[in-house]
């Protein structure tokens, strides 16, 4: 039976993302007692002075974004052939925004991708034009300095932290705001793939989502989160034995909930500095169909194994940075994060931690520039790890910083999965993963323009057997150009 809740939802998206003469909220011209979190990414950035238009007598905001990066990958193998890789992409975001009324807003945002991966037995390219935040966004019903609204369309969804999600999604948004509290809720399924050379992958269609966060200043700098995800793939699962095109593969349905709570705030040290901290729990819990697949014949797979697992996990993340009073205001920062791992992958119950698929682990210390806090060259998800984190700050010029940063990962329990960049396995035997070291450099001097400089280097633990020692390294530079 269809679930008119569901069916309700899809109409309004559908309509919402028809072509509708656009946009939005910009987050420096955001209304007051508006959500900081609700408008925009809290990384978006745009300059007061962007192209403005009128069309019916309103103003018709045409932004955007042009970005350039290019990364080289070294020995991600941890093997002695050549295994380097290059990447380099160009991306052109344009944004329209109009505010149709004082309560009634709208965006349309398109992105324009160009990419290279070259590799020492192979090159590629691909043009793609993606979908981007297209919603209609009602808020202050009833007036006063708190904001109500309702959010329709594709948006993002993200948090400080990106811990729990950073991602856009095709969703319906209840959204309250007011000085010291916040909340929202959300509806989101996919409509369809993002670029219009790539369809929806298999393993993303038919999952129901829904977000709920509430954010509570309960003193003065100091805020408590609460975080809900509920997570139901609907897609048909096969049984073994059955047989189905290639393109239909879908190695996990799940109906998933995770739920976890997060303490932060920043403070000041009389004679010490300025502090700033937090703390993230989480926990999943749910059920899971796991499936095995052989290929029988051209585009013709078969299922060769089925099982249904119950999925238990917990994780924590806690940090604490401290802005100094020496010389130079440097920073210190101490981080710890363990995601549970599966001690017994042979009784049906995956006591692993598992993250929602829609992180990004991506926040900043103390410096202007956002980064992978995990490692930028391993990025590791927070699955059967325990990462400890040092890193050593400083500001430079009027606006940019630099970030030395120092992990080292070990397993929770001896395993040959690990979810990361890397394209080696460990052995299973041993829990050491390895160290890592990145520097991070941002300068953002100027008005509209921004760089960012990234380097790391990984040394391979003994968990990767006769290639302990080796090193892999990352080399990363981005410009963005906003406008």
């Amino acid at each position: 039976m269809s679930n008119p809740l569901i069916s309700t939802a899809r109409g309004a998206l559908l309509l919402a993302l028809m072509p509708l003469p656009v946009l939005a909220q910009d987050a420096q011209q955001s209304n007051a007692g508006s959500s900081q979190i609700i408008i925009s990414n809290p990384d978006d950035y745009r300059p007061d002075d962007q192209f403005t238009i009128q069309v019916f007598g309103r103003d018709l905001i045409i932004g955007g974004e042009y970005e350039i990066r290019a990364e080289q990958r070294g020995n991600y193998a941890l093997s002695d052939t050549d295994n380097d890789r290059e990447k380099y992409r160009q991306k052109l975001e344009l944004e329209f925004r109009y505010d149709i009324s004082s309560q009634v807003k709208a965006l349309l945002e398109t992105k324009l991708i160009s990419s290279a991966d070259h590799r020492a037995d192979q090159r590629s390219h691909l043009d793609t034009l993606e979908r981007g935040e297209s919603w209609l966004d009602i808020s202050r019903p009833l007036g006063g300095k708190s904001t109500l609204g309702l959010r329709i369309g594709r948006q993002n969804f993200a948090e400080e932290r990106e811990w729990w999600w950073d991602e856009d999604l095709d969703a319906v948004r209840l959204y309250y705001a007011s000085p010291r509290l916040s909340l929202e809720l959300g509806l989101a399924e996919e409509l369809g793939g993002k670029a219009t050379n790539q369809p929806l992958p298999e393993d993303k269609r038919d999952i129901q989502r829904v977000l709920a966060h509430l954010s509570w200043e309960y003193s003065k700098g100091h805020k408590l989160e609460l975080f809900g995800l509920y997570h139901d793939d609907r897609s048909s699962t096969p049984e073994a034995g059955d047989q189905l095109a290639a393109d239909k593969e879908d190695t996990s349905d799940a109906r998933l909930v995770w739920y976890g709570i997060r303490v932060r705030g920043k403070d000041k040290i009389k004679d010490l500095g300025k502090i700033r901290y937090w703390v993230d729990l989480g926990a999943v819990k749910g059920k899971e169909d796991l499936l095995d697949f052989d290929d029988i014949s051209t585009g013709r797979i078969e299922v060769t194994d089925a099982i249904r697992r119950d999925v238990k996990g917990s994780a924590i993340d806690i940090g604490l940075t401290l802005k100094s009073k020496l010389p130079g205001q440097p920073s210190f920062t101490l981080g710890f994060a363990q995601g549970s791992g599966d001690s017994d992958p042979a009784d049906n119950t995956d006591r692993a931690f598992r993250q929602t698929g829609l992180d990004d682990n991506n926040g900043k210390f103390n410096g202007v520039d956002s980064f992978r806090y995990y490692g930028e060259l391993l990025r590791p998800q927070l699955s059967n790890i325990r990462i400890s984190t040092a890193s050593l700050g400083y500001p430079l010029l009027r606006d940019s910083s630099i970030e030395i940063l120092y992990h080292r990962y070990h397993q929770v329990e001896a395993s040959d999965q690990l979810s990361s960049r890397l394209r080696i396995s460990p052995d299973g035997r041993n829990t050491f993963l390895g160290d890592e070291i990145d520097i991070v450099l941002g300068l953002e001097e100027w008005k509209k323009l921004e760089l960012e400089l990234v380097g790391s280097v990984f040394r391979a633990g003994d968990a990767f057997a006769d290639r302990e020692g080796d090193l892999s390294y990352f080399i990363n530079l981005k410009l963005n150009y906003n406008f």
